[in-house]
């Protein structure tokens, strides 16, 4: 009985942080704005993202999942490369001297950008 109880306590404890995790964000509603303040890696030509579709990642150089998914979304944007509505964006909240050093290492096909304030994940409701 105990684990039974323990394990629908786990489930509701899920379901209740799904629910609200990403609450700012609306269905069929503007996007909250995203915050750069260095572009740091495949800047576009047209840096205005207003009105463009962006498939956004958060993302840090210690996060071993997040670059484990790096060839997925490379392979994302060579398949949209030629869509110049669509960015793919990775942004961190980490220094840029930082992230360059990492990306000697590791090869990102998306715009690699900081917001090193967090205010692009605060309003996306993770901050």
């Amino acid at each position: 009985m105990m684990l039974k109880n323990n394990m629908l306590f786990l489930i509701l404890l899920l379901i209740s942080t799904e629910s609200f995790g990403q609450e700012v964000i609306k269905t069929n509603h503007k996007a909250p704005p995203i915050t750069i303040t260095d572009w740091i890696a495949n800047v576009p030509n047209d840096k205005n993202i207003d009105n463009k579709f962006i498939v956004l990642e958060f993302w840090a150089t210690w996060c071993a999942p997040c670059l484990k998914n790096v060839p997925h979304l490379n392979d994302l944007q060579n398949i949209f490369r030629d869509n110049k509505e669509l960015y793919f964006v990775s942004i961190t909240n980490e220094e840029t001297v930082k992230v360059k050093k990492l990306l000697e290492r590791v090869h990102f096909e998306s715009i690699v950008v900081s917001d090193i304030k967090s205010q692009t994940q605060i309003v996306y409701g993770d901050g």
